[in-house]
């Protein structure tokens, strides 16, 4: 009938050569206004079903997954090939502005021990000052002895202080970040020597509590106060 007649029709639009039948397959592989494609042909035929949904998972829904899929796989390819070449770039500048921190180094250290503190520290010429700030990025010169005093001892060698700047400088980490995992550090380090303390305490406090049970047996008293017989010798 008529129905027959357009969709023998619309078959002919869609599907005269080969270069149009492959624009037509296109709409599926974009999605674009596929239904106008499929849904007269389910209609007149339910049948058509089985061809046209099978179309839809795999050109529509998988391959466009697929391509998607290897194209972020790619991106993160090229982003870690990135911070490689970049890391390796750190390290670079690195070796090369290692020679100028052992001489400012060598200026801070006023009394030759080896090492240096925030006494010293604070006593820098405003140039090497605004030039240690400038390596490591900070505002203070508080700040600079925090990040390169690795165990807190208040003092730092040569090698806690460039191997603190290193951390920086080769870290993709930014310094308020760098500053808050060392707080973070110390924290936990108090936090366990502050459990063994409140371990040794309470294991002494049990002992004492031992020494004085034994002591008022001794001396025949009980543990609540009352008088307990001493036996004979």
């Amino acid at each position: 009938g008529d129905d027959d007649g357009d969709l023998r029709q619309m078959a002919t639009d869609l599907f005269p050569n080969i270069l149009v039948a492959m624009l037509t397959l296109t709409q599926f592989v974009s999605g674009d206004s596929v239904s106008s494609v499929y849904l007269p042909f389910i209609l007149a035929d339910p049948i058509l079903i089985i061809f046209f949904v099978p179309l839809i998972l795999v050109i529509t829904i998988a391959l466009m997954n697929l391509v998607t899929a290897v194209i972020v796989e790619t991106c993160m390819e090229n982003a870690n090939q990135d911070k490689e070449v970049e890391a390796v770039y750190k390290e670079h500048a690195f070796n090369q502005l290692k020679p100028r921190l052992v001489d400012i180094f060598k200026e801070m250290d006023v009394n030759g021990d080896g090492t240096i503190t925030m006494d010293e520290l604070n006593e820098l010429s405003s140039e090497l000052r605004g030039e240690l700030e400038q390596f490591m990025k900070a505002d203070s010169m508080s700040e600079i002895f925090e990040m390169v005093d690795i165990d807190g001892s208040g003092e730092v060698d040569i090698d806690e202080f460039c191997d603190g700047i290193a951390r920086i400088v080769q870290s993709d980490c930014s310094v308020d970040q760098l500053r808050i995992m060392k707080q973070l550090a110390a924290s936990r380090r108090e936090v366990k020597e502050l459990r063994t303390r409140v371990k040794q305490v309470t294991e002494a406090v049990l002992k004492l509590r031992g020494q004085r049970a034994k002591l008022l047996e001794a001396l025949g008293i009980s543990v609540h106060g009352q008088l307990t017989p001493i036996s004979p010798r």
